[in-house]
């Protein structure tokens, strides 16, 4: 229980923290190599993916715009590196998914790292995580770690 009261702190504390971060962001404070100066220069705006149901409290959308934690990460660099950022908006997880691997988009937020994915994305340092945890309905005490699991209907998120 103490660790979730200290994640929720932690979150909270970004939350309230980033913009101010962001208010006081800098163009140019990066340290870019010559080759990613000018790559930027010929890029002066970027595409990112996003979905329908999002992922709160990391993405979702809020009157048609993308809010949340990746979003103003992501608005952050942009200003930092001096470009635009462009939204392309998808129905779901997978189709964002694929048109990073058909290179319609240039960025995709909050992704697991997979094998799959690795073929045809670079990922980054992570920037947070997301633990895992069991629910279940309250008073059903079966499963509380893994092997609990076992003869028990399981749920998953379809692409996770």
């Amino acid at each position: 229980m103490r660790s979730w009261a200290v994640r929720g702190l932690v979150l909270l504390l970004a939350v309230l923290v980033l913009p101010v971060a962001l208010a006081q962001a800098v163009p140019g404070l990066l340290p870019l190599s010559p080759l990613q100066r000018e790559y930027l220069a010929a890029h002066p705006s970027i595409v990112v993916g996003q979905y329908d149901s999002g992922w709160p409290p990391f993405e979702s959308l809020r009157d048609g715009h993308q809010v949340g934690l990746g979003p103003d990460y992501l608005s952050l660099l942009a200003r930092q590196l001096g470009v635009k950022v462009e939204a392309r908006r998808y129905s779901d997880w997978t189709s964002v998914l694929d048109a990073a691997c058909r290179g319609e988009i240039d960025v995709v937020m909050n992704v697991g790292l997979s094998a799959d994915r690795t073929q045809c994305m670079v990922y980054t340092a992570a920037y947070g995580e997301a633990p895992l945890a069991l629910v279940g309905r309250p008073g059903d005490l079966r499963a509380s770690n893994m092997p609990d699991l076992d003869g028990l209907r399981v749920v998953i998120e379809q692409d996770s």
